[in-house]
């Protein structure tokens, strides 16, 4: 976890997002989100390798999770696999932003 902001967390994930990798992803976040006050988490997924798409359910299991929190959290990096993953298992993204880059899931932030 990266503090990019006063409110704002960076999760980068890189390499393979399994079920046991997310879920040490969701443990990371929510440790951070309970102890400081975060409004926004960005998940950065620009390092993550190909996805298919239980991992793509498995990314979207932490943008759920801390909607539960009261934490906006947003997509940074998809990639085109990533996103066909997405879009071929039917998952809902319309309540998630996305961004091509950090920088300007950052910006959109402000």
């Amino acid at each position: 976890m990266i503090r990019v902001g006063a409110r704002v967390l960076a999760l980068p994930l890189i390499g393979a997002l399994d079920r046991e990798r997310v879920d040490i992803a969701l443990a990371a976040v929510l440790a951070h989100t309970g102890r400081a006050r975060v409004d926004r988490v960005v998940l950065d997924l620009t390092g993550a390798a190909a996805a298919d798409a239980d991992e793509a359910a498995g990314v979207l299991r932490i943008v759920r999770v801390l909607r539960l929190q009261g934490v906006t959290a947003a997509l940074s990096g998809v990639r085109p696999d990533l996103a066909r993953a997405i879009v071929g298992a039917g998952l809902d993204l319309s309540e998630v932003t996305c961004y091509q880059t950090v920088d300007h899931a950052l910006a959109g932030a402000r």
